[in-house]
């Protein structure tokens, strides 16, 4: 019962740690890609579920290793364990086969692919408006009802070249009260300046987010200066389906997505700059996606400056959209659902209301065990 209980824990620190400035990978992802079937309790129980339940995992393994050191019958003990380990793969796989789509439609992806350090040279900079014209119109020529680019696309208050001539949702920046923020910007058809607009809340730390500290403290150690946080909802409502947006590493916060589910998401869109990171990176981003597209039940849009873009549906199943490192433009049809998972429900309900009966548990056997005494 203790080792319940820590694990416990240790899942509901993972989701608290999740909502802070750091990075947090957590135990939780790292099922995927590996292990879809029992990743997919997340459906249920979240990220903090799927940690408790590794851990749970590790120290049954570990009474495994006592009792053959002591050369104790394991026989109970590892029948006990199979059997949970088969009933478990078992509902969640059966949680991931549920899905209830509304409608699907096309959208188009474009993977930018332009090195950090060239973000802001003169070179690019020239280039960009034609380059978004160039997008837009290859997106048309498709079929695809909008196009989605990566965070940090546009500068600040940007306007197109010409008229959208499908809607664009683009990573950028913007003035709020002259304050610059990072956001997904939204250009309805025919508008050249942006008609709605979300704004990343988690910052990089002295990466995005500086101290009010002197200037020269700090020159130098962000390309794009000091930003401001915007307002923690996901959830963003324009002319299309109903969203819930995480840019960068947002996506680790599967709590604030599950809120957006919750008021009308349809859909899961992720628009991140993982320049100048490798390959590994990359994976883990889209383990991050997977997780979060089988715990709120969502298709999730990945859209990265040089990768990942891809789709995860909602099961987990991922589809490369462009290969990562190249630039381009690529299509994919997207789900769209109003199904609302247990996580999203309950959130972390199941655990806490778990732990409380774990401590009342321990509380009782220790008062028991000294009465006997």
């Amino acid at each position: 019962m203790v080792a319940f209980a820590l694990s416990l824990i240790w899942g509901l620190s993972e989701v608290l740690l999740a909502k802070s400035p750091l990075f947090l990978f957590g135990i939780s992802s790292s099922l995927l890609p590996q292990d879809r079937w029992l990743a997919g309790l997340a459906r249920w129980f979240g990220a903090g579920g799927l940690t408790a339940l590794q851990l749970l995992l590790g120290w049954w393994i570990w009474q495994i290793a006592l009792a053959l050191k002591k050369r104790h019958s394991i026989l109970r003990l590892f029948t006990w364990g199979v059997f949970v380990l088969v009933i478990s793969h078992y509902l969640g796989w059966s949680l991931i086969s549920i899905n209830n789509y509304s409608f699907t439609k096309r959208i188009a992806l474009w993977q930018t692919n332009v090195p950090i350090k060239e973000k802001f040279s003169s070179s690019h900079l020239k280039d960009l408006p034609t380059a978004i014209d160039d997008a837009l119109n290859e997106a048309k020529k498709t079929g695809s009802e909008w196009l989605v680019a990566p965070e940090g696309t546009l500068l600040a208050d940007q306007t197109l070249l010409s008229p959208a001539v499908i809607p664009f949702l683009s990573g950028g920046f913007r003035w709020v009260d002259g304050k610059q923020r990072s956001s997904l910007l939204v250009f309805n058809t025919g508008s050249s300046s942006f008609n709605e607009a979300i704004d990343k809340y988690r910052l990089v730390p002295l990466g995005e987010w500086i101290p009010k500290l002197p200037s020269f403290a700090f020159k130098g150690l962000s390309l794009v200066g000091g930003l401001d946080p915007g307002q923690s909802s996901r959830f963003l409502k324009w002319e299309g389906p109903p969203a819930g947006v995480a840019i960068c590493y947002e996506l680790s916060d599967g709590k604030s997505l599950a809120k957006a589910a919750n008021k009308g998401a349809q859909w899961i869109l992720s628009i991140a700059n993982l320049d100048p990171y490798p390959i590994s990176l990359q994976k883990q981003f889209i383990s991050l996606a997977q997780l979060r597209g089988i715990e709120l039940a969502r298709d999730v849009i990945s859209v990265a400056n040089t990768g990942p873009t891809s789709l995860i549906n909602s099961s987990g199943q991922v589809k490369q959209v462009v290969v990562p490192f190249i630039k381009g433009v690529g299509t994919v049809e997207v789900s769209f659902s109003n199904q609302i998972s247990g996580y999203s429900r309950w959130g972390e309900l199941p655990m806490i209301f778990g732990l409380i009966v774990a401590i009342f548990e321990i509380t009782r056997l220790k008062e028991k065990s000294e009465y006997v005494g």
